[in-house]
């Protein structure tokens, strides 16, 4: 069975991205989010190669409704998310997280 870890700055993210979705859009909207985020991370787990290859031998899985990128790479049977990366963010900022 394969097991997700986050990241705390990752942890830090879904809830800074879900507090303003609450704040600038709906209580809707932002439950949407976190429902894309469980969404992607269910598949993660059950298709851990599904994301796209990345530096740092990463891999990355763009959610289906929302501007974000979990970025991931596979230790064993872990999938470690090093980032909710917003697309707007720049490129890498996280790497210094793995």
């Amino acid at each position: 069975m394969i097991s997700i870890r986050l990241h705390p700055a990752a942890r830090r993210e879904i809830r800074r991205a879900f507090e303003w979705y609450l704040q600038e859009a709906s209580a809707r909207i932002a439950t949407g989010f976190l429902d894309d985020f469980e969404d992607t991370l269910a598949l993660l787990k059950t298709h851990p190669e599904i994301g796209e290859p990345g530096g740092s031998h990463t891999r990355r899985l763009i959610f289906q409704r929302y501007p974000y990128t979990v970025v991931y790479r596979s230790k064993g049977n872990t999938l470690e998310i090093a980032a909710i990366a917003h697309h707007s963010r720049q490129p890498e900022y996280w790497a210094n997280r793995l």
